[in-house]
């Protein structure tokens, strides 16, 4: 089954329940956030070179894991990085990097006609 087609198939679910997370919701100032461990954040362990709340680490540097360590530096619920766009497609198991790609094919083939 197509990417495009599953969308299809669940669009009225997936509306309903992006509605109430993004406009609910936010109306009332609830956010989704997940909890955060200096460990977690990363996966990595603290850096031993600073002494200060600041985690990060040699192997994280220069990849958008350091920026994101330097952002949750201590324990504690920080919003999620993931749209709710995202977290839908994931829900409901529709790969959205094919989605892509299958509109794209479309696109090519509406202009060869």
């Amino acid at each position: 089954m197509r990417e495009l087609d599953k969308m299809k198939e669940v669009q009225e679910k997936s509306q309903l329940i992006g509605e109430f997370v993004d406009e609910f919701l936010r109306g009332k100032g609830i956010s989704l956030c997940m909890w955060q461990t200096p460990k977690n954040a990363c996966g990595k362990k603290p850096c031993k070179k600073k002494h200060s709340t600041i985690w990060e680490t040699d192997e994280c540097k220069g990849h958008h894991h350091d920026s994101y360590c330097k952002n949750y530096p201590l324990e504690g619920h920080y919003p999620i990085r993931e749209n709710i766009l995202q977290l839908l497609a994931e829900f409901f198991g529709i790969d959205l990097k094919k989605v892509e790609e299958e509109k794209l094919k479309i696109i090519e083939e509406l202009r060869k006609k």
